[in-house]
């Protein structure tokens, strides 16, 4: 009977190094053939990502123990030998059988049949590609026939137990996931309502064909699949694939945000099973959690901010209406347990340190225009500019947010979660907004102590926090630090919006805030390249992905009018014209429910019926026109136009609509 060897233990014979210790591996075996010829077929694959059909180790040499003693080389260069066992001679022949690295002896015995003899079989590896990061495998099968035993493998390679292959999570470490059960770039987060799709691969390390003809379950367990092309097969030594999803629940996370599913595979290896001491693992478990969204807001209320240099009013007005702008803004896409939470710096007493003016709250739970804005609004600039005070005694507006440093990061996150469950810091979205003229003047320089080699330089990476900072002021002033501002945002792998020449941030803060966070996201932002509109060319689509987290969905449509062409007609009919041009935003589809929704597909276009427009879409992008965009849509949607706002150079104007579903 066919056997497959090694037959104990979970892992091909390996080779770790080119030459010397680690590049000799040996095993007993069985000859157990009835009658006077056996043939023994083995392969050779780079391990554990097997990919015979793109490269092939070189062939190992090969040798049989002729007593206990002895071993005797099977000369693979001629083909054919004779080796001298303790039951007479013994002929052999050597072939490859394919080009994709299995290879198979063929012995014959004259004077008696095989039976059960007991024997030993030495594999030495000559490529000198090996080492202990590019390992070699083998694998033989022994049999009176020409048996061909497959060998599957699943991702956990080098760390499996008889209890079964290792668990995978979705959302710490599967993008480019291998054999080994590692990824080769940085974690995934998932957010509720958002589906998250993996590629899982099975290897086969058998010199035979592996089949796999089924996953079971079939169907999705706690929203995680598991699917096949079956019938799959894969060759000796190769890799194929499996696709995995998990549909993030709309939701989010929940009080038990780990979810788990376990899969099995059915194939043509006997030998495959979920557990044992010498199975071949067929069983692929998958974890997956999906994270919340966290936003802080520090606010500088310090006695700079008072200063009128931002767009003709004081720099805490102008930063009071922009807050406000990107509450609105989180509101409209959030789920119901995203929370934010809202820090004053200094405190409004006066006291040289940071005060929490908000707590974290759900943001389902606040009113921004009747609650949260009259409380902002209701404190004067005062004293001096504690950005981040003395750790572990007067902390400052970022360390009252995100944590004293002084404490044990996963544990001390201020108005942030902490561990929680021991990892829901790493699965959460979480997002400092820092609005200040930058001037920090009590405790710790955050140009300094954030800078790369600072003594806090992984402050916010330790949190698992980015951080968006806006900048007051102009900068001619000598009051305003960009370079501060921009230390804090490069540290955290977050975003930095200077002040422009008239000391407001240069960037339009509500669509922006929502493209900022949507590109950390991973969502594909809707944005369609500029387009020339005409009588040939009517239409523009693009099609935007719509999740839980884009309720209401919102268009911005900016647009130029082309050059008139020169004629007599009045002012009043130019003006008619222009507004007949103007192209008209669509959003096509069903209109989705106003919070809990499915993940679809919308299309978003753009309409001109004659003439010639220019036109981009872009969230939070717009040109100047001379007439206002039309927004039609084919659903019962609102629609408005944002209004001019003293938030930025680039606010929306005459030239750019927005619709909102």
């Amino acid at each position: 009977m066919a056997k497959i060897y090694p037959d104990l233990g979970h892992e091909p014979l390996l080779f770790s190094a080119a030459s010397g210790a680690g590049s000799r591996q040996s095993e007993l075996f069985t000859t157990d053939a009835p009658g006077t010829s056996m043939n023994l077929t083995f392969v050779v694959f780079f391990y554990p990502n097997a990919n015979n059909t793109v490269a092939v180790p070189e062939v190992p040499t090969v040798e049989i123990q002729t007593d206990d003693v002895t071993w005797q080389a099977v000369d693979l260069v001629a083909g054919f030998g004779t080796l001298n066992m303790p039951g007479g001679a013994v002929n052999y022949t050597f072939s490859a059988l394919a080009s994709n690295g299995v290879y198979q002896i063929h012995f014959t015995q004259n004077n008696a049949p095989f039976g059960s003899q007991a024997w030993a079989i030495r594999f030495t590896n000559v490529d000198g590609s090996v080492s202990p990061t590019n390992k070699a495998g083998v694998t033989f099968i022994v049999d009176s026939g020409n048996a061909l035993l497959p060998w599957i493998a699943v991702p956990g390679q080098g760390a499996l137990t008889n209890a079964g292959p290792p668990a995978l999570d979705f959302g710490l470490a599967l993008t480019n996931l291998t054999l080994s059960g590692t990824a080769s770039n940085a974690p995934t987060q998932l957010v509720g309502g958002k589906t998250a799709n993996l590629t899982i691969p099975v290897g086969n390390y058998g010199p035979g064909a592996l089949t796999i003809t089924g996953v079971s379950p079939s169907s999705a367990v706690n929203n995680i699949t598991l699917t096949a092309a079956t019938p799959l097969t894969i060759a000796p030594g190769a890799t194929a694939t499996l696709s995995a999803a998990f549909a993030a629940p709309g939701g989010g996370q929940t009080a038990t945000p780990t979810t788990a599913a376990k899969f099995e595979l059915a194939s043509n290896d006997a030998q495959g099973g979920p557990s044992g001491a010498n199975a071949h693992f067929d069983t692929i478990t998958l974890n997956a959690s999906a994270g919340n969204f966290e936003i802080v807001l520090a606010l500088d209320l310090s006695g700079s901010m008072a200063a009128t240099d931002a767009g003709g009013m004081s720099r805490w007005n102008a930063l009071q209406i922009a807050a406000v702008d990107i509450l609105n803004a989180y509101h409209n896409f959030a789920a119901p347990q995203d929370k934010v939470a809202i820090v004053l710096y200094p405190a409004p007493s006066g006291a040289s340190i940071g005060k929490t003016l908000q707590a974290a709250t759900p943001i389902a739970g606040l009113d921004i225009n009747a609650t949260v804005a009259p409380a902002i609004g209701a404190n004067t600039p005062i004293d001096s500019t504690p950005m981040l005070g003395s750790p572990g005694a007067q902390i400052g507006g970022i360390y009252v947010a995100a944590g004293d440093p002084s404490g044990v990061p996963q544990t001390n996150c201020g108005q942030f979660a902490t561990t929680g469950d021991g990892t829901t810091y790493l699965r959460n979205f979480r997002w400092l907004i820092l609005m200040s003229d930058g001037a920090a003047n009590v405790g710790e320089d955050p140009k300094t102590v954030f800078a790369p080699g600072g003594s806090r330089n992984s402050y916010f990476k330790d949190r698992n926090i980015r951080a968006i900072t806006l900048g007051y002021g102009k900068p001619a002033s000598g009051q305003v630090d960009g370079v501060a501002l921009q230390t804090i945002a490069a540290a955290s792998s977050g975003h930095y919006v200077p002040a422009n020449p008239q000391g407001l941030p240069s960037e339009s803060l509500g669509p922006n805030f929502y493209k900022t966070l949507a590109a950390a996201m991973g969502f594909s932002f809707a944005a369609d390249p500029d387009a020339t509109l005409d009588a040939s060319h009517p239409v523009n689509r693009h099609k935007v992905t719509v999740g839980d987290h884009d309720i209401p969905r919102r268009f911005w449509c900016g647009t130029r009018i082309g050059q008139e062409r020169k004629s007599r007609r009045s002012n009043s009919s130019r003006r008619s014209a222009k507004s007949s041009r103007a192209p008209t935003l669509q959003a096509l589809g069903s209109l989705l429910s106003p919070r809990r929704c499915a993940r679809r597909t919308m299309s978003a276009q753009r309409r001109s019926t004659t003439g010639t427009a220019r036109r981009g879409a872009e969230f939070g992008r717009s040109w100047s026109g001379a007439a206002r965009s039309r927004a039609a849509c084919a659903t019962p949607m609102r629609q408005a136009c944002r209004p001019n706002s003293p938030l930025s150079s680039r606010t929306p104007n005459r030239g750019i609509s927005q619709a909102t579903a």
